[in-house]
């Protein structure tokens, strides 16, 4: 009798043992399934964030595409109404001429 009463509470303090263990994982598991919920939050927020800004992106690229063209555009139609390239570098020749010219009528005006 004396024997199965110290079986009985040495069972009993091994039960009590294992559910404190058992209990013990199963709020380790919480915690856990609780700190990956948090980082999932924070992975979908970064990642709609990341997605926000890809958007804006996005449409930069777009706006910009459209003012290329337009300045493209632009451009073509101002060289088509500039001089041709001799004639522009006459017209260049002829200034440089012109300002040498009064470069030395000056030099000379101040040598009197």
């Amino acid at each position: 009798l004396e024997t199965t009463k110290g079986e009985k509470m040495r069972l009993e303090v091994d039960m009590k043992t294992a559910q404190e263990k058992y209990e013990a994982q199963i709020k380790e598991v919480e915690e856990e399934l609780k700190r990956t919920k948090d980082n999932f939050k924070d992975a979908m927020e970064s990642l709609e964030k990341i997605n926000d800004e890809a958007d804006k992106l996005e449409e930069t690229l777009e706006t910009t595409k459209r003012e290329k063209l337009s300045l493209q555009a632009e451009l073509d139609a101002n060289l088509s109404l500039a001089a041709p390239p001799d004639q522009a570098m006459e017209q260049l020749n002829a200034e440089i001429q012109r300002l040498q010219h009064a470069l030395d009528q000056e030099i000379k005006a101040k040598e009197e």
